[in-house]
Order: structure tokens, then sequence, then C-alpha cells
């Protein structure tokens, strides 16, 4: 069982970093870093020394070090930071499925045809 298991929210969210595009999962990881800097700044030089490190590398995570970093980070992290850090996921989701949306909503026998 993995650790961020036990954080339902928080746990569905990493796992869809999985699968992003990786501009969107990198934006995502600097809002996460910049909530832990700001919640609880020396979390990752405390605890940085207990992070498994992956020779087989064989977690999805394990070959982006900015990514290994944050997601073993937040496993040290207090419940208020987790759930923080779950909403802040949540809220950029919700707005990328928005966005997203925006572009696949408008129907096409409204759309204007195009002409060369």
């Amino acid at each position: 069982m993995r650790w961020y298991d036990k954080y339902e929210k928080l746990g569905r969210h990493i796992d869809a970093m999985k699968d992003m595009e990786r501009d969107r999962r990198d934006a995502l990881l600097q809002g996460i870093m910049a909530i832990i800097r700001r919640h609880s700044p020396d979390l990752l030089e405390k605890f940085i020394l207990e992070f498994p490190l992956d020779n087989s590398r064989q977690r999805w995570y394990d070959s982006d070090p900015y990514l290994w970093l944050t997601i073993n980070g937040l496993q040290h992290g207090r419940p208020d930071l987790l759930e923080t850090v779950a909403l802040y996921m949540a809220e950029e989701e919700e707005a990328a499925n928005q966005a997203d949306e925006t572009y696949s909503t408008i129907p096409a026998d409204t759309a204007s045809p195009v002409t060369w």
C-alpha cells in the first residue's frame, strides 16, 4: 500500500498526475511546492534523507526528480498540509476541465464554416 492511499482525495489527484501532459504537471508541481514552502518551509530538508531511493525506478514518478521530491516530501506532511494540497489539486483539475469544456461545447452545426 502506498502512503497516499490513506488520503483518498490526495491519492486520486497524485495518480492522475501520471497521465498528465508534462507542462500541466510541472505547473501543478510548482503550485504544490509553493504550498509546501508556505506551510512547512523545512519539510523537505528535514526528511530528505528518509526518502526512498529506488535504483530500479519502478514507480512512475521516480524518473522525474522534482516529482519524486514532491511526492516523497508530502509523505511527511501534516494532515492539514495534505488537505490543502488536495484542495489545490481539485481546484486546478476543475479549472482545467472547465477550460476543456469551453473548447468542446460549441455545437458543430453552429460553428462558422472554414473558407479558404
